[in-house]
């Protein structure tokens, strides 16, 4: 059975809110193998070219992924009405614009952004759905002043990237699953740029039983990591500039999976956060193992039953998590927490709608970072993207431009992402 890959607020199979994301990362992508409706596109007159498709503001949406550079942050996601489209919205310092996101006429969505250290480039990675495949793998290249689609290797069966990490502009990884619809098994995905071109790498987990990954960083082109999990527990991979090696991991409970990991500037360590006995945990690699720094316990107000989803550094001394709290009224808020002096600490954060979500964060020094997520109804009929910016003295909401995508649902949008 294939997992999902997030988390989600909306679980209903119709309307705007199909396209979900589920429980945070528990397992693998939620593709859907070989299941694609084909839909019969009308030939055009030899050498006509067809009309671009009419444009409206998006009226479901969301983001998923942040990275910042300090003098520039990019922010993407993906809307699911009028019709299911990547989104991207790009900070220059004093304002967000909506920035265009070429993509196949089937749909697609973005899950992954990263920065290009020591340029103005940026990567974000996702999956759509071509006239080949559904899902495709799908990748975007920003270029100082626009995204465009960039080719990738050909993969056999329905791929999706989940994770991309730059350290430098000849050096990024791009991670995710591959499913073949003949043997409903899933295999690790794992592309590499060297400055020209992506190629696949393999991935040492011959043994491993049902592999998935969620999240990579690359640290230089000899330290990079990538962590998800297996049907025995956690996974965590390392890059030494030549192979990749699976590393040890606690067995304090991790039954389920890493959900993500993120490079700590100036050192060699990274932080990773998962999942252990139903709550968040946080560890830390220093160089040798992983030791726990764990959250606070679920209690009442903002950390009732809350649930992590991401986690970033600026430095060896200033980190962020951030993910929501529900109650048993359908209300959900938006928690950061951050580390102070080796403790993780709550900051208080907006949440400007009766349901929020964050479901990135990204922080370029201790006085800029994100966090952005969607906004919702109470009862998540329509939701929109929501971004929080830290100054160094407190979190603010960001007035967000609305997106325009495809006035018409694309022919196969609900096959991207399966609801939970």
């Amino acid at each position: 059975m294939m997992r999902p890959i997030r988390s989600s607020l909306r679980h209903s199979s119709s309307g705007p809110g199909f396209v979900r994301r589920c429980s945070v990362r528990h397992g693998a992508v939620a593709l859907v193998v070989g299941m694609a409706m084909v839909t019969v596109v009308p030939a055009t007159t030899a050498g006509a070219r067809p009309a671009p498709p009419a444009a409206a503001p998006a009226t479901s949406w969301e983001l998923t992924s942040v990275a910042t550079s300090g003098t520039s942050a990019f922010l993407v996601g993906y809307a699911d009405a009028p019709s299911t489209a990547p989104v991207a919205l790009h900070w220059n310092g004093s304002a967000l614009t909506a920035t265009p996101t070429p993509h196949p006429s089937g749909g697609a969505v973005l899950l992954s952004t990263a920065t290009v250290p020591g340029t103005a480039d940026a990567w974000a990675g996702g999956e759509s759905c071509t006239h080949a495949a559904c899902p495709d793998a799908f990748l975007l290249r920003w270029q100082g002043t626009s995204w465009a689609q960039v080719h990738l290797p050909h993969v056999s069966g329905s791929s999706a990237i989940i994770s991309v990490s730059a350290s430098s502009a000849t050096d990024a990884w791009a991670v995710g699953q591959v499913c073949q619809a003949d043997t409903f098994s899933c295999a690790v995905l794992l592309l590499h740029w060297n400055g020209t071109t992506w190629s696949k790498v393999t991935a040492p987990l011959a043994g491993d039983l049902d592999p998935f990954v969620y999240s990579v960083a690359d640290l230089s082109p000899t330290d990079a990591w990538v962590v998800g999990g297996t049907l025995s527990g956690a996974l965590a991979l390392h890059w030494n500039g030549k192979s990749w090696t699976s590393v040890p991991v606690p067995d304090n409970s991790f039954s389920e999976a890493f959900n993500e990991v993120a490079a700590i500037p100036g050192t060699t360590d990274v932080w990773v956060l998962g999942a252990a006995s139903g709550e968040s945990i946080l560890l830390k690699w220093n160089g040798h193992s992983f030791s726990a720094f764990p959250p606070p316990h679920p209690s009442a107000g903002p950390l009732a039953d809350y649930q992590l989803t991401a986690v970033t550094a600026s430095s060896a001394t200033s980190a962020w998590t951030v993910g929501y709290s529900f109650s048993n009224s359908g209300t959900l808020r938006t928690v950061v927490l951050h580390l102070d002096e080796g403790t993780w600490v709550p900051v208080t954060s907006p949440s400007p709608a009766p349901a929020n979500e964050l479901f990135g964060v990204s922080a370029s020094s201790a006085s800029d970072a994100w966090a952005v997520g969607l906004e919702a109804s109470l009862f998540q009929s329509a939701s929109s993207g929501l971004a929080l910016q830290w100054n160094g003295t407190a979190w603010t909401t960001l007035k967000v431009p609305v997106p325009e995508v495809p006035a018409a649902g694309t022919p196969r949008a609900r096959r991207l992402l399966q609801p939970s």
